[in-house]
Parts: structure tokens; sequence; C-alpha cells
């Protein structure tokens, strides 16, 4: 492949600078894809070989370092309708103010963490 700027052949795995969108996946040189969401570039240099449905794209922020998926090719209507089903199951959860009751205000002042544990203190008050 030769540049459209330069006339020199481009190296390793880029190609001409496209469009990028949520669920890109580039392929770089080393052969380790990158899949790019919410603050992607716009632009991009490498192989591109898929991209993952907007319905999907949860799934992919979900996944921890070392995890494997499988892509399956799939068609403009299924990708369609398989955000549409995530919507209408989105919509089915509503969310409600929690009941005044449902709050241990001890624990909460004695300082439970983010992760649901108890800090010495807070177990000292509940011990109460």
């Amino acid at each position: 492949m030769v540049s459209a700027t330069s006339g020199e052949a481009l190296q390793g795995g880029q190609q001409m600078s496209e469009a990028c969108v949520s669920g890109t996946v580039q392929l770089p040189p080393d052969g380790n894809p990158v899949i790019l969401l919410a603050e992607h570039q716009t632009t991009g240099g490498y192989a591109v070989p898929a991209v993952v449905i907007q319905a999907d794209l949860w799934k992919v922020g979900q996944m921890r370092v070392g995890e494997t998926l499988r892509f399956v090719r799939t068609t403009r209507a299924e990708a369609t309708a398989a955000l549409q089903q995530l919507h209408a199951q989105a919509a089915e959860v509503r969310p409600r103010a929690p009941e005044q009751a449902e709050f241990n205000l001890a624990l909460l002042a004695a300082g439970v963490n983010q992760l649901g544990g108890v800090d010495e203190h807070a177990q000292a008050v509940e011990s109460m």
C-alpha cells in the first residue's frame, strides 16, 4: 500500500487513515487486537477486521484483561434488532428510590466502604 501524501509504502499493520466508531476493532502490527470504546480517536490507521455491534459494547466494556471473545458475523438488520431488544429490556427496569428503612444509618455514619465491606469502627458500632 502506498501513502497518498508521501509516496512511501506504509509499514507493519498501518494503512490509510479512516474513520473510527465505538466498537472498531483495530489490528496493530504486534497482532494484539484493540477494541475502541467511548473515548476512541476519530480516525485510525491500522487494519480493521471487525466492528462490535452497539448492542454488545457493554459486554466488551465489562471484559477483564486476558479474557477472550468470539466474533460472529451479523447483518445490519440483526444488529438493529439486537439494539432494539436491549433498549426494550432497559425500559423494563424502573429505578426506584430506596425507602429510609432500608438504610442502616449507624453503619453509613461509621464508614461502610464502597465495596459493601465495613471498617473496624463500623463493626464495633454494629455490635453495640
